[in-house]
This record gives C-alpha cells, structure tokens and sequence, in this order.
C-alpha cells in the first residue's frame, strides 16, 4: 500500500545520507588512523560499512513515514526491523573494533596473556546485544514479552546457580588479568605452591614446581590467595646468621665483624647502602651475628655464586681471627 514514488524519495535520501557520511568519513579515517597505522583496515571497515547501512534505513524510514504509509505498512515500520538489524550489526563492528585496537594495545605492552580473555568478553556483550535487540524488536511489533523476559529472569538465575564455580573461576581471570599480580614465565609463591606460572586460562592457572610437577589451581582461589611474586623483585636478599661460641672475648668478636663488614663492602654485587653485619643478640649457647646483604642481582644462578663468595669470606674471617662457632650443648 505505499506508493512507488515514496519509496524512489526514500531511496534517494538514504542514498544521499550515505554519500554525505562517505564525504566525512573519508578525511575522518585518515585523521584517526594516522597514529595507528595498523588498525587502519578494521577502523575503515567500521567507518564504510555498518555506520552507512546504519543512516540509509534511518533515513529511508523517517521519509516513508513522513510521506505517509497505510496501515499496514505503518504497522510492519513499527518493528523497524531492517534499522534494528543495522544497529545490531553496527554494534557488533564495534565491538570488534575495541578487541582489536585494545589487542594491538596489549600487544604492544607484552601483555599477551591478556589476549586470551578478549574473545570470550566479546562474544559475551555479543549475545547480550542480540537479546536486548530481539526483546525490543518484539515489543515493537506488538508481541507482550513481559512473559518471556520473566522466563529468561528465572532460567538464567537457575543457569547461574548451576555454574557458580565456573563463573567464580571467570572472575577470578579477569581479575588476574587486569590487575596481573603474576605474568606467564614469572616464578612466585601461592599459599605453599612454589612455581613458574606456565598458563592462566579463564578456569585455572597452571605452576611448574621445583620438582618439575604441575599443579592446577583454580582462578577463584589463585585471585584471592596472597601471591608472591618472586620474579618482579629488582634484588635478593642474601641473610645469614654465625652463631660463635659464648666464650668469645669482646675484642674477638669486634675482630670478626670489622671482617665481616670488610667483605661485604668488598663485594661488588652487594649494596652498600643496606648491607651490615651485626651482634643481633644472645642465643640459649652462642653469640649471634647477622649478615644482612642486597645482591644487585635477579638472577638466581647468579645471586648463588655471589652468596658461595661471601660465605667462604666468611668462613676465612673465623679462620683468620681464630673465632669458633657455637656447638650445642649434648
């Protein structure tokens, strides 16, 4: 019942809507792919292909009805199901286009563990986006859908009830991967798991041990435990205490600290500014020293020889000074 010639002029100005857009858009992408070169493909697409689709049903429709339909076609232009499908495709471009831009993003600052909870988060806005869509679209064709969304309100309650320890889990991913207490190859501590962490996928974290075992913690408790994170120290703290015999005199034991001292300052690896070697206190059968030292080192091997020098240094100031360690009593 709508005549040919509304349907020629409403052709024409959505027609003339796109080609305005494409005017704008043309100098519009070029601005906004000029310090991003390598979305520049996805951010085009965006601009040339939903958002056109997008303004000629709008347009399109706005003239019909300002032209005047009859009435069954006034009541098929109520559900708007051409401009319904276009804005749900419009929003599904975008929300590939923020994966995308915000993966080259995390990319570029070595967080590609991340990456792997891009396309689950999309996906999900995706299927919430074609829900709302389809709902609006049959209430706006007169369907009552105060039945089906109530139905939909009790079956995802009975949904999230089944799947509570997976979505905690979920959560438990995301959290790790926006606040990232631990990356992928970093050594840490969780509870009294020690490990690398070789893999956080969106159900569980995986740790290589010491012992070359893999232990499989769940992303809920891995989130919530009190992690550390061994790898992101910038130094190692090397602690020892020697223990002499309560017998050694005043000025012995002055002897083996301004030993003691002397080798940490003569180390090159050890930080001057924290190191000491100091009489701590009395033990139940000896005299107890502290050698307290920041190797300026992360590698492990490396703190290890640096340690084994200031040890035998050690060992050659008791030498020298003739001190003796503390034996327990039997």
């Amino acid at each position: 019942g709508v005549e040919f010639y509304k349907w020629a002029l409403a052709f024409l100005a959505g027609s003339g809507a796109v080609c305005a857009w494409i005017i704008i858009a043309w100098p519009l992408g070029g601005f906004l792919t000029r310090n991003n070169v390598r979305s520049k493909q996805r951010i085009e697409q965006y601009l040339r292909r939903p958002i056109p689709t997008l303004l000629f049903f709008v347009t399109a429709a706005w003239v019909l009805r300002e032209l005047g339909l009859g009435v069954t076609a006034s009541r098929l232009a109520e559900g708007g199901t051409q401009v319904a499908i276009s804005i749900v495709w419009l929003l599904f471009a975008t929300a590939n286009l923020l994966r995308d831009v915000y993966g080259k993003f995390l990319r570029a600052h070595g967080r590609e563990s991340a990456l792997m909870l891009l396309s689950p988060v999309t996906g999900f806005a995706k299927v919430l986006i074609a829900t709302f869509a389809i709902i609006i679209w049959l209430d706006n064709i007169g369907v009552n859908v105060t039945a089906l969304v109530a139905g939909l309100g009790v079956g995802g309650f009975a949904i999230a009830l089944g799947l509570q320890k997976p979505l905690e889990d979920i959560m438990g991913a995301i959290t790790l991967y926006t606040q990232q207490p631990v990356k992928i190859g970093q050594f840490c501590t969780c509870g009294n798991v020690t490990g690398t962490v070789e893999g956080i996928s969106l159900r569980t974290t995986r740790l290589r041990t010491l012992g070359n075992t893999v232990v499989i913690i769940p992303n809920a408790v891995f989130a919530t435990a009190s992690i550390e994170n061994i790898t992101a120290r910038n130094r190692i703290l090397h602690r020892q205490t020697v223990r002499l015999a309560l017998t050694t005199s005043d000025a012995l034991i002055r002897s083996v600290l301004e030993g003691l001292r002397t080798v940490l300052a003569d180390t090159e690896a050890v930080l001057d500014e924290s190191s000491r070697a100091t009489l701590i206190g009395f033990g139940e059968f000896s005299i107890d020293i502290e050698i307290f030292a920041h190797v300026d080192t992360t590698d492990w091997g490396d703190f290890l020889a640096i340690a084994e020098d200031i040890n035998l240094a050690t060992v050659n100031v008791l030498e020298r000074t003739g001190a003796r360690l503390a034996q327990p009593p039997r």
